[in-house]
């Protein structure tokens, strides 16, 4: 008798199962149609690679080529919802850019606190795309950030999870902490 309760269980469990993963691939279906209709993605994505791609000639600056030097910073955020790509150029203006919008915003702030932040920031900058690895611009996974520092002659990058930064045990913390003053420098006109 207890065998047949048993199998009776089994076969109940079996049967839940399959329709939960029925659901879960329908959900999985749905997802995906989502993923591929979002023409707004191919747009951050085009629009990221050309920003990623800048010379430093392109946007008015004269670099030497003796020495390597960092002439744009940037963070890019994946919170899950949306990806944010946000760069602080040596000419003092301030890009972003968002999936959600898929446009690139151009802010110029004409504060001193922001030039003085901004400096600070390419300073830290200068001395830590050595650390970083070389091409590494693949968009960063849910609940990463990313940090891309453009230089004369090639992009450097690296990430780490969001929850570091917050904890501030992240080896990128420095470099987070002055890119976050000159952004909220720039907030305060």
């Amino acid at each position: 008798m207890k065998e047949g309760y048993f199998f009776l269980g089994a076969l109940i469990l079996f049967h839940l199962g399959r329709v939960a993963y029925f659901y879960y691939q329908k959900w999985q279906r749905k997802l995906a149609e989502v993923e591929i209709a979002d023409f707004q993605w191919d747009t951050y994505l085009k629009l990221r690679e050309e920003i990623l791609s800048i010379k430093p000639n392109g946007i008015g600056i004269e670099l030497t080529d003796d020495t390597e030097t960092a002439f744009a910073v940037g963070l890019e955020i994946h919170t899950g919802v949306e990806v944010q790509l946000i760069v602080l150029l040596k000419t003092g203006e301030v890009w972003g850019l968002t999936t959600r919008n898929s446009r690139k915003n151009i802010f110029i702030p004409k504060n001193e606190s922001f030039l003085a932040a901004s400096t600070s920031a390419f300073t830290t900058a200068q001395y830590n795309f050595a650390r970083m690895r070389r091409k590494y611009t693949t968009v960063p996974e849910p609940g990463y950030i990313k940090f891309h520092i453009l230089t004369n002659n090639d992009v450097y990058s690296a990430d780490s999870l969001i929850r570091d930064i917050i904890s501030e045990t992240s080896d990128w913390q420095e470099l987070y902490a002055k890119i976050n003053e000159a952004l909220e420098q720039s907030e305060s006109e």
